[in-house]
């Protein structure tokens, strides 16, 4: 564990005495309430459509990419059965 810093320790001498040397007894704080849950943020649609827009091409390009990179994989597989 750690000890206290000064600053906290000062801090704590100061809310407990007054100048006179006469301690204070500090009031009892009420518990503190409960924040609602806030609802999350959802996305901006405006973002959401636009980006939508500015990206549409990526789907069937990541497709094609992933039927030209499985044909590629069966040929490898394929030629080390021949060769080897």
């Amino acid at each position: 564990m750690s000890k206290k810093s000064r600053r906290s320790r000062a801090k704590s001498r100061a809310g407990q005495q007054i100048p006179g040397g006469v301690p204070v007894k500090k009031e009892a704080t009420p518990a503190p309430l409960s924040q609602p849950d806030r609802p999350k943020r959802l996305p901006d649609t405006s973002t959401a459509v636009a980006y939508e827009l500015r990206y549409k091409h990526i789907v069937p390009e990541l497709r094609s990419i992933a039927i030209i990179a499985g044909a590629l994989f069966i040929v490898l597989i394929i030629l080390t059965f021949v060769i080897g």
